[in-house]
């Protein structure tokens, strides 16, 4: 994925003025109506960013889901980066314009395989984060519903399309900011993540970047 040109696309912001109320709706990514239209040219202006999320994974096997507490940075020129500090290793996850890469405990950092079964799933809340719809609409079906207070967009792959082990992605948000991300992996395993706060910073530190990007 290249980011720059994603983020060229893409969609984050700080201020909107009110938004129409509108029933749902086929959103169509390369003609969006007009209060979708301003929904995603307003949030642009989010990035960079930092935000403190709450990850909730379901796996069939498991009577109780898996919850982990992470902090992801988005940045126009760097990508995404997604650090689990209380997990073992306190692993970090990298989405970038050369690709995906995870290191722990600040070890080097390992390329991870160009698989989509892999790469699907960072790749889709790369993409969801930023509200690529030209990009999510390539392999799926977009289905929107907008009030004045909160928005919400359904996605449903399209006849045909290898979305490898995607069944179903979702996000919404309020008119500042993206809350909720939500991904179906199919056989009663999902991801859900939920973002408690979030601000906007100019651009992060040099000790920050070579921390948590590549």
């Amino acid at each position: 994925m290249n980011f720059r040109l994603l983020m060229g696309r893409v969609c984050a912001g700080l201020l909107l003025t009110p938004l129409m109320a509108s029933a749902t709706q086929s959103l169509d990514s390369s003609d969006l109506p007009g209060e979708w239209k301003t929904l995603v040219e307003n949030l642009r202006e989010r990035i960079p960013l930092r935000a403190i999320f709450l990850e909730t994974r379901k796996l069939p096997f498991r009577k109780d889901p898996i919850v982990l507490t992470g902090i992801l940075r988005l940045d126009a020129e760097r990508g995404l980066s997604l650090c689990h500090p209380d997990a073992e290793g306190s692993p970090i996850t990298v989405i970038d314009s050369n690709g995906m890469a995870m290191r722990s405990n600040q070890s080097d950092w390992q390329a991870l395989p160009d698989r989509r079964s892999i790469r699907s799933v960072h790749t889709a809340i790369a993409a969801l984060l930023v509200l690529d719809l030209r990009l999510l609409s390539e392999d799926f079906e977009l289905i929107g519903e907008l009030d004045r207070d909160n928005w919400q967009i359904q996605l449903s792959p399209k006849p045909g399309a290898d979305t490898g082990r995607l069944r179903g992605l979702s996000i919404a948000g309020t008119p500042e900011r993206v809350n909720r991300l939500g991904i179906d992996l199919g056989g009663n395993r999902s991801i859900v993540i939920k973002i408690s706060s979030e601000e906007s910073v100019p651009g992060f530190g040099p000790e920050e970047y070579a921390r948590f990007f590549r």
